[in-house]
């Protein structure tokens, strides 16, 4: 199974964002963006959920179900 980080990544590269760009768009910084991409943290549930519609994605791709 590929990692909720791996894919979020992903995700982010498709969109064609930086951590940075993406952070600004959920008003956090961007470290915490490169610890979810480095499956140091876990974010919650609101939050992948935010992930999900800022990278026009679903929840399911990010967890990996799709």
């Amino acid at each position: 199974m590929v990692s909720f980080g791996r894919k979020l990544r992903e995700a982010r590269d498709t969109k064609g964002l930086s951590q940075s760009e993406l952070a600004r768009m959920l008003s956090t910084n961007h470290s915490i963006i490169g610890k979810y991409e480095r499956d140091e943290v876990k974010p919650t549930v609101d939050v992948v959920k935010r992930l999900a519609d800022n990278l026009d994605t679903t929840v399911g791709f990010l967890l990996g179900e799709s």
